[in-house]
């Protein structure tokens, strides 16, 4: 599975790494990276991943693991609030609304469809498969929506001029 996790990554990842060596591509797609920018971004991953980590320990540490899953999807959701303003990018608004709308499904209905007392892992599999296949999904999809247009752009012309 990782093997085949890596393959897929570098297969999806490999026409943005070419469009990102085509000069001019990039920096007509929105705002430029400003000074101040870099220390605003990583203080807002940093706080993000603080914020998890203490969401999983708690929960786990109270023995509520069904919900250690659907909080971090709720955490990454609501971190994409403050990246959409500084970046300027309204389609994160729109990944952190879906991030928190499916933390919010995950955490009411999954564990509730799935009674059986005994069978605690069927439902963190079940809050998995729905929590985090939404996620990736949704997480995905932004990116995509990003570099698509990029991509259109450029002509289909990417291969023709990239380095080789």
């Amino acid at each position: 599975m990782w093997f085949a996790g890596a393959v897929l990554l570098g297969v999806l990842c490999a026409p943005a790494a070419r469009l990102a060596r085509r000069p001019g591509n990039l920096a007509d797609s929105g705002p430029t990276w400003q000074p101040g920018h870099r220390r605003r971004f990583a203080l807002i991953v940093e706080g993000g991943v603080a914020v998890m980590i203490a969401a999983v320990a708690i929960a786990s540490a109270s023995g509520h693991d069904l919900i250690a899953a659907p909080l971090v999807t709720l955490v990454a959701g609501l971190h994409f609030f403050p990246l959409a303003r500084l970046f300027a990018q309204r389609r994160y608004v729109l990944t952190g609304t879906a991030l928190c709308l499916l933390a919010a499904a995950s955490l009411a209905v999954v564990p509730r469809w799935y009674h059986d007392a005994s069978a605690h892992g069927g439902r963190i599999f079940l809050t998995g498969v729905v929590n985090d296949g939404g996620s990736v999904l949704i997480l995905w999809a932004t990116p995509a929506s990003i570099l698509i247009p990029l991509a259109r752009r450029a002509g289909g012309r990417i291969d023709q001029t990239a380095p080789r």
